[in-house]
């Protein structure tokens, strides 16, 4: 199955989160270790000192005493300091190099080693200390070796451990504890915001998206975060909203010449009334249309009406404006809105056209007799005039025209007038009433 967006940032704020307690955790457990070190080192100095101090204090058993004597009275000195907690582990050497004794089991071969480094340290090098101190980072420990005084047959060593990282971390159990509970708190909270914030909203989309795409242009989505996703929430709503418009346009469009049909005819006029702009709406229509599709047949009869619908656009590109409209009613009825700056000029240019273009649809006979011989109505044989095209026009640039059932009233007298002359005609209404 494939992840989810959600599936994808839960890993993701679950990764970063480990990664961040392991990193916090991490540079804790290294400031701790080096706090350790720090406190055992000063521990270490300070138990030296100490050591150093009672041993001088039990000097008076180095005169006259013997070895067991002098070794008991330096565990009586040293024996308070180890139950105090001021030194840890505690070897007593002859100046021989020799183990007399240990408080703890201890590795002979580890002590006899530092003994030696140590005590090449006070007295062959001469360094002028009574105790002389070496740490072993490897072992994490440090060494110090006290000499009593010359006549003191005996020389001790401390053994102190630097801490481990197994201390540091028992150390800084709590704040550890406490940031892994906060960052969980925090990504919880964190996860709720980017559910509502992110993942809600892009799952709205996503099964508006698919509403849409099924052909529910009428699909919105209500997403109010402030930011990028209420943009694109907008985006949506305004894409749904043309997609449904251009519904409309695509269900009343004439099938044959692609243009707008009978509905989106009635509201671009009564959009212009509305606005109260200036208009002119020309209707066109072919003279004798029905008779050139009964001789010529039906194939003709398209051909031409499609020349007719590409006569009608060019004009309107030519002479007219961006804004000016072209439809088609059916059959050989079209619609024109124009400007009344514009009219005269898109008419002319549609009637000129129109009379140079219609000519191949006849043969050259027809047109040295300038008629065509049919059957009428009447199922008798007649003459017909080469088509021509009749434009009927009507404006509101002197009068008021209250809707598009007024417009069509007008024009459909108009017309009447324009289709008596049986050539190519243009006739505009002038009445202001």
């Amino acid at each position: 199955m494939r992840p989810t967006l959600l599936n994808r940032l839960s890993l993701l704020l679950v990764l970063s989160s480990v990664l961040f307690i392991a990193v916090f955790v991490g540079i804790q457990v290294i400031h701790q270790q080096d706090v350790l070190e720090r406190l055992n080192r000063q521990k270490a100095n300070f138990g030296a000192f100490m050591t150093k101090n009672a041993l001088d204090a039990s000097a008076s058993f180095d005169q006259g005493g013997n070895s067991s004597q002098i070794k008991q009275a330096l565990w009586s000195a040293i024996t308070p300091l180890k139950e105090a907690g001021v030194v840890d582990q505690v070897t007593i050497f002859s100046k021989a190099g020799e183990i007399v004794d240990s408080s703890d089991q201890i590795d002979s071969e580890t002590e006899l080693y530092y003994f030696k480094r140590l005590y090449d340290l006070l007295f062959v090098k001469q360094s002028g200390k009574s105790f002389f101190s070496m740490t072993d980072a490897k072992r994490r420990e440090i060494h110090t070796l006290i000499s009593i005084s010359e006549e003191n047959p005996f020389l001790v060593k401390l053994r102190y451990p630097l801490g481990t990282i197994g201390e540091a971390i028992s150390q800084i159990q709590i704040p550890i504890f406490a940031t892994t509970v906060s960052v969980i708190l925090i990504n919880l909270i964190f996860a709720f915001l980017l559910t509502r914030r992110l993942i809600h909203p892009v799952s709205t989309l996503n099964k508006a998206a698919r509403e849409l795409a099924s052909g529910n242009f009428n699909t919105r989505v209500n997403i109010q975060t402030s930011d990028e996703l209420e943009e694109l929430g907008c985006t949506f709503n305004f894409m749904a909203l043309e997609l449904r418009k251009l519904q409309l346009q695509a269900e009343n469009v004439n099938p044959l010449t692609k243009l707008p049909g009978n509905i989106l005819i009635q509201e671009e006029v009564e959009k212009r009334i509305k606005k109260e702009e200036k208009f002119v709406v020309m209707y066109a229509d072919l003279n004798n249309f029905k008779t050139f599709n009964d001789k010529f047949g039906l194939h003709h009869g398209d051909l031409v009406i499609n020349l007719t619908a590409e006569i009608l656009k060019e004009a309107i590109r030519t002479k007219g404006t961006p804004e000016d409209f072209v439809g088609h009613e059916g059959g050989d009825d079209f619609v024109i809105v124009t400007t009344p700056e514009n009219a005269d000029a898109v008419a002319q240019s549609i009637i000129q056209q129109f009379n140079e273009k219609i000519k191949s649809f006849f043969s050259k006979g027809d047109l040295e007799r300038s008629f065509y011989t049919a059957f009428g109505r009447d199922g008798l044989s007649h003459q017909f005039p080469i088509m021509g095209i009749a434009l009927a026009g009507v404006t509101n640039e002197n009068r008021y025209l209250e809707n598009y059932a007024k417009v069509t009233q007008i024009c459909a007298e108009v017309k009447k007038g324009a289709k008596a002359k049986l050539v190519s005609t243009w006739l505009l209404d002038h009445r202001f009433k």
